[in-house]
């Protein structure tokens, strides 16, 4: 059995490191965790048994000694709209199949407009991978095994209230994140929401009714509507710790976060005013339409923290590509390409917090 080589950049990270730790269980995987800083490297690279190499994402050479004799790149680098894409441009020129969890939509974009290259030299690139963008699309891809037509899509984020991991580059990014306007599909178009709070009842580990609004829109949901027919999506987010939901929500706007300095001030300031009850991430997704003419809802709900969600969907498609379950070439996002209902049962194997239930409403559609 051959052993393939994955190249981590921004593996000693919260969710590289994760990801490393998945793959480094894996008898044909050896994962190489890279990034600026070799200490942080080799450090983390010795606990687990892996490789390890430096990497500057904005130095060509420097990219191209790393790429020496790997099969894979799973890059959790957070990159902004403007961040070059040398990797992802270089990996596609040299066959290397490529996954990111970048959230930033013109930078997807610009990952996407690498497909004629990266076809030409047999790699698929998958790009909004991860918790946020990632799942949603996935799910929503699945139900074309669930409905014959899908008349509409609820998506709910709770964020949980752990600072812990989350880093001065990450706060800036959540504040570029929510500069993007929350949009809905609606009747073949994106158009603005009406902007008006909804209920929700959160099931465990929330258990009780929070108020939603509306939430920008990922690249990964601006593809569903290319990939099948789809009258309305609709995005929600809330904080479980309303409290500090509304001070990330006011620092972010007051432009705290602007530099990293900045950002990392800001963030000791979070984790001096405490935490909620609840650390995990929470995401439920209800689907309504319909089956040989019979009115069926399904709910899909998974809880876990937010880098276990993020990390562990792209190392489980790492093993797809490897294991032939996507033999795509080109570049992609993830419900284009990936086997859902695969991943959903790797998701239940690795102990992830899950429910996906289908129900029969009352009313039937009017013929």
């Amino acid at each position: 059995m051959k052993n393939h080589y994955v190249l981590i950049p921004g593996g000693y990270g919260a969710v590289g490191s994760i990801i490393a730790e998945l793959l480094s269980i894996k008898e044909n995987l050896t994962p190489v965790i890279a990034g600026r800083r070799e200490d942080q490297a080799k450090k983390l690279a010795k606990k687990l048994g892996c490789l390890w190499t430096t990497i500057d994402l904005e130095n060509r050479e420097s990219i191209q000694k790393a790429l020496k004799d790997i099969d894979i790149v799973i890059s959790c680098y957070i990159p902004s709209d403007e961040f070059n894409i040398l990797l992802p441009e270089m990996a596609a020129e040299q066959g290397i199949h490529y996954l990111d969890v970048a959230a930033f939509n013109s930078f997807n974009q610009k990952v996407m407009g690498l497909h004629k290259k990266a076809a030409a030299n047999r790699a698929v690139l998958i790009t909004a991978l991860g918790l946020f963008p990632g799942v949603p699309g996935l799910i929503i891809g699945s139900n074309r095994d669930y409905f014959d037509n899908v008349d509409c899509v609820d998506i709910f984020f709770t964020s949980g209230g752990n600072m812990d991991n989350l880093s001065p580059l990450a706060l800036q990014g959540i504040g570029h994140m929510m500069k993007i306007p929350p949009l809905k599909w609606e009747n073949g178009k994106w158009v603005k929401p009406s902007g008006k709070a909804r209920k929700e009842h959160i099931a465990k580990p929330f258990n009780k009714e929070i108020g939603f609004y509306p939430y920008m829109v990922t690249f990964d949901l601006i593809k569903i509507p290319e990939i099948m027919k789809i009258n309305q999506i609709n995005m929600w987010s809330m904080s479980e710790s309303l409290f500090l939901g509304m001070i990330l929500l006011l620092g972010l706007k007051l432009g705290f976060a602007k530099t990293v300095k900045r950002a990392a001030g800001f963030l000791r300031l979070l984790r001096l005013l405490g935490r909620s009850k609840n650390e995990d991430y929470s995401m439920k997704i209800v689907s309504r339409g319909t089956k040989d003419n019979k009115a069926l809802k399904r709910t899909v709900e998974m809880n876990a923290t937010e880098e276990y969600l993020t990390a562990i969907i792209p190392a489980i498609i790492c093993e797809q590509i490897i294991n032939g379950d996507i033999n795509q070439v080109g570049a992609y996002t993830g419900a284009e390409v990936v086997d859902s209902q695969k991943l959903i049962k790797s998701l239940k194997l690795a102990g992830i917090n899950h429910r996906d239930e289908m129900e029969m409403l009352h009313s039937n559609p009017v013929i």
